[in-house]
């Protein structure tokens, strides 16, 4: 679950390319001699943008504000979950059987109770303490030789629904007619029955059975050592809710996932600091067993960077395994979640070393090894029991930046009418912002030839950082007018004008001397940009 998204300079910087303009004809006569107001001229731009809403209007990164100190910041996240609690457990298919036999009837006798017990041996790779079940169904198949008539009572003790009533079948056979036996089929859904195979806690995997058989006599009906009551039976399509037992040493291998980081990939060179970013890990466990998470992956990668163009990310040691990228999650004590937080700042990991590497990926990749000591402790889970991560990456606007080079292309509609002659591009900037910038555009043809540049002379300072306190913090604005002159010559070359290309070098204020920093809510750049021309009148 990734977004793009740009830095605020580089939206800053398109939004001053000259291709946003508009068709409007103007009053030359209104320009006056002194300072002009770029909004009379075209093509015209004039904004006024804080940081917030650049990034809102260009990404759909999360932006958010640090409550304690004011600063921007924002936040890159990935996310993953896995949810196999209704499949790592099999439940398979039971059969069970039984049968009473040699009991001989008086020809004229009152009723004869014969009880009897059973054990169903559920059979699977795991140990069941107890199952909720979702599904499941008890099928029985009982046939009689007798002739005389039966009552049946099939009772589980250990099977109850949800007011705690024990699982109870009641069947009633007639009398054999001595050739053929009497046959009978009854079944029972099992949705939303507790099965406790703990036998009050003495063994696991077994069901009772309690079978008692009433014999009816019917005068004159023979009766033979010979005859037979024989039940057979079946659960099966078992699904559960919860689960209790101990399910082995298992291991689930979670997905492969990528936070993309879009903030860097125009920058080219230079350094780039952020005092105080975070990478934040945070897992949700739902398996009520010892589990620990290998991360077989966690990198950064850069596939613009020069050599070699990953980084592993350094974990903090986990204090129970000991090692760095084997963590012992933390388990729910009950039904429910249980969360483990891996927070890295520049002070545990080399998060910072990640950042001025301008990452443009986090690439993470793990395992859960369920019972990694062996049975140490008995085992519960759902159906819905999985395991999530949720990574954020926080890049606060708080640090430095010095040399640094961004660059990136756009597209350009330059238009100019046939009268109009030499004239000025002017810039006028005023800023919060504590970062300067030098700017250079460069315009191409349509198939990227080179045209002409901004300006003649290289690259100006067209952006002026503000002034900071001793916090970092941007002291009031700073305002720029910068011109660009242009000739009918150069006017009719930028007519065939199709992309531009933004060359900018960025400086926060007083980075030579190693200040830090910080961009706050409430600055603002104001920019307009216009073009003052002379007309041609025949």
């Amino acid at each position: 679950m990734n977004k793009a998204s740009k830095h605020f300079l580089l939206s800053i910087l398109i939004l001053l390319g000259i291709n946003a303009c508009t068709d409007d004809y103007f009053d030359f006569e209104d320009i006056g001699a002194g300072e002009w107001r770029p909004e009379l001229a075209i093509p015209l731009v004039n904004s006024t943008l804080d940081l917030e809403d650049i990034l809102i209007r260009d990404t759909n990164e999360l932006i958010s504000v640090d409550p304690n100190s004011g600063v921007l910041e924002i936040i890159y996240e990935g996310s993953i979950f896995s949810q196999l609690g209704n499949t790592i457990v099999d439940l398979p298919s039971q059969t069970f059987n039984g049968r009473i036999s040699g009991i001989r009837i008086p020809s004229v006798s009152p009723p004869v109770i014969v009880d009897s017990s059973y054990t169903i041996n559920f059979s699977s790779t795991i140990e069941i303490d107890s199952v909720l079940l979702k599904t499941g169904l008890l099928s029985l198949n009982v046939e009689s030789t007798y002739q005389h008539d039966i009552d049946l009572r099939f009772e589980f003790p250990s099977v109850r629904n949800q007011s705690g009533q024990r699982l109870l079948i009641l069947q009633t056979l007639n009398a054999s007619n001595g050739s053929s036996p009497t046959v009978a089929n009854v079944s029972r859904s099992l949705e939303n029955y507790t099965v406790d195979m703990t036998e009050g806690g003495s063994s696991i995997n077994r069901i009772p059975i309690q079978v008692r058989m009433t014999i009816n006599p019917i005068q004159g009906n023979p009766s033979s050592s010979a005859d037979e009551m024989v039940f057979r039976g079946r659960i099966e399509s078992l699904d559960y809710r919860k689960f209790a037992g101990y399910i082995g040493q298992e291991s689930l291998q979670l997905e492969e996932d990528t936070v993309r980081v879009n903030l860097f990939k125009n920058f080219k060179a230079g350094v780039f600091f952020v005092s105080n970013p975070k990478l934040e890990i945070d897992i949700r466990n739902s398996f009520g067993l010892p589990v620990n998470l290998d991360f077989q992956t966690l990198r950064a990668l850069n596939p613009d960077q020069s050599g070699a163009n990953l980084i592993d990310m350094d974990l903090p040691t986990d204090p129970i395994t000991n090692q760095k990228n084997l963590r012992r999650l933390n388990s729910p004590t009950t039904y429910g979640i249980a969360n483990t937080d891996i927070d890295l700042n520049n002070l545990n990991s080399n998060i910072d070393e990640i950042i001025s590497f301008l990452v443009e990926e986090i690439v993470y990749e793990s395992r859960a090894d369920f019972n990694p000591e062996g049975k140490t402790q008995r085992n519960f889970i759902t159906d819905t029991s999985g395991i999530g991560l949720d990574v954020f990456l926080k890049i606060p606007f708080e640090g430095r930046v010095k040399g640094f080079s961004l660059v990136d292309t756009i597209d350009l509609n330059f238009e100019v009418v046939d009268d109009v002659d030499n004239g000025t591009i002017r810039l006028i900037a005023e800023n919060s912002f504590p970062v300067e910038t030098t700017l250079q555009l460069y315009f191409l043809d349509s198939l990227f030839n080179p045209i002409d540049s901004l300006y003649e002379m290289g690259a100006a300072v067209t952006i002026p950082a503000a002034n900071i306190d001793a916090n970092g913090d941007a002291i009031g604005s700073v305002r720029k007018i910068t011109d660009a002159q242009i000739n009918r010559e150069r006017l009719e070359k930028l007519e065939n004008g199709r992309f531009a290309i933004i060359a900018a070098e960025l400086n926060t204020s007083e980075v030579s001397q190693g200040r830090n920093v910080r961009f706050k809510e409430d600055h603002r750049l104001q920019v307009a940009v216009g073009l003052k021309a002379e007309i041609l009148i025949d």
